[in-house]
């Protein structure tokens, strides 16, 4: 599970508070669902401007939570948005949904 979501480096990151954690993954989860909403609105629009602003952010906010598969997964679409194209970052989008409902 740790390849997922590194709960006890998310605690680390927190000095152990778990109140906090329980507090902050929640809001991080609800984050990521409006990031992938205007992500997909991005794609449609063909505005890897937006796009990659986006994910940048969600790559960082995965870090700090420790959601290493999402962080891994929001790599891969941010290099895919600088230099393979849309049609990558497209094919790439199901997979940070699906660690999304993972996270759930």
């Amino acid at each position: 599970m740790k390849d997922i979501f590194d709960r006890a480096g998310f605690l680390n990151h927190l000095m152990g508070d778990e109140e906090v954690a329980n507090e902050i993954f929640p809001e991080f989860l609800e984050d990521v669902s409006h990031k992938l909403t205007a992500m997909k609105e991005d794609l449609v629009n063909n505005d890897v401007s937006s796009l990659l602003r986006q994910v940048h952010t969600l790559k960082g906010a995965a870090a700090n939570v420790c959601a290493v598969a999402m962080h891994k997964i929001a790599c891969q679409i941010e290099v895919a948005g600088h230099s393979e194209g849309m049609d990558k970052v497209s094919s790439l989008i199901p997979d940070l949904e699906r660690q999304l409902e993972m996270q759930k």
